[in-house]
């Protein structure tokens, strides 16, 4: 520690101590920001003031301390039927226990002091109805599990996050808010009012003030309501795929799923990479073309100058991850013109 003196006006030899100080640091990690305070301090020059006589220059410091906490971070926690299911035999068929499960994470969530992890699937709970893919709505037993494991921190901003709709939204915002007050647990990223979504959760660990940020990039082309925009963080960039109009090959998989049959998963319920992998991508692109072509045909009639009566014959001559062509067979409204007809 360095030391300066000066003199004062008396002739005095006075001194002084410059003191180190440690700001904040910041750490991101998968959108959680951690405000992390690293405190230090000390006791400085004490001048009670000017007097005849010359009194030794005292200086107390105290030696800067450091803090840390230990975390864990676990997800995506993404409930299929499958798992559901297999919760509720675990249960006895009254309920679902998830705990079996999940109890191998015990061995990093007890050594640590904040455990994150992503609830990728909405806790709408049974009273609304379990669902699957692509449109999950989970019970509410899987949040019960990782709670009892310790985990006290849980964004839920996900793609999947209006699978439930706004139902899904409240019942799941009601949820961890009896968690955050029964077991300290904070939710993130989803809320049921704009004053719970402006609040900003400024936690302490060890001497540690730490909060979390968390967004979506988007909802899987279901639009968040009307007016209720803070019920899901949307992240603010410009990307078409939260455009239901425009995320053609999501809404074909949801028409498609429900025709094609895979051993294994109910009628209607095989997910989306499974139908992929057996039959290709392309089973998607006749749906997907069937949602697009109608705005560009027209296009194309407008940019012709034509009125279409009717589409006679459709077909797709290339298609791919980038787009397709078509060749589309019409009925054009005729254009008629009547020449000497004046002064008949």
């Amino acid at each position: 520690m360095a030391r300066r003196g000066y003199v004062d006006k008396r002739g005095n030899k006075r001194q002084y101590s410059m003191i180190p100080f440690v700001g904040l640091g910041i750490l991101v990690v998968l959108l959680i920001v951690i405000i992390v305070g690293i405190t230090s301090c000390a006791k400085g020059c004490s001048n009670k003031g000017d007097t005849n006589e010359t009194k030794p220059q005292t200086t107390t410091t105290a030696k800067a301390t450091e803090s840390s906490f230990n975390m864990s971070i676990a997800g995506d926690y993404i409930i299929y039927s499958s798992i559901y299911k297999g919760a509720n035999e675990l249960a006895g068929g009254n309920g679902y226990n998830f705990k079996p499960m999940v109890k191998n994470l015990k061995q990093f969530t007890s050594k640590c002091d904040v455990n994150y992890y992503n609830q990728e699937t909405i806790l709408g709970g049974t009273e609304m109805g379990l669902s699957d893919y692509p449109l999950f709505v989970s019970p509410q037993e899987a949040g019960d599990a990782m709670v009892d494991l310790g985990y006290n921190l849980v964004s839920t901003a996900t793609n999947h996050s209006m699978d439930g709709g706004e139902e899904g939204i409240l019942n799941s915002c009601k949820y961890w808010d009896k968690q955050r007050k029964e077991h300290n647990v904070y939710m993130m990223g989803t809320y049921d009012s704009q004053a719970d979504r402006d609040a900003v959760n400024v936690l302490e660990c060890n001497d540690i003030k730490y909060t979390m940020l968390d967004y979506t990039y988007g909802t899987n082309g279901i639009p968040v309501p009307d007016g209720k925009e803070y019920m899901v963080n949307v992240w603010p960039i410009d990307l078409e795929i939260n455009d239901p109009a425009k995320d053609t090959k999501y809404q074909a998989y949801k028409k498609q799923v429900k025709k094609i049959n895979v051993q294994g998963f109910r009628k209607g319920k095989a997910p989306r990479r499974i139908i992929e992998k057996m039959y290709g991508t392309e089973v998607f692109y006749d749906d997907a073309m069937q949602d697009c072509y109608p705005d560009a045909l027209y296009d194309a009639a407008k940019e012709a100058d034509v009125k279409i009566v009717a589409v006679e014959k459709l077909e797709a001559l290339e298609a791919g991850k980038e787009g397709f062509t078509f060749k589309a067979t019409v009925t054009v409204e005729p254009t008629m013109e009547i020449d000497g007809y004046k002064g008949l």
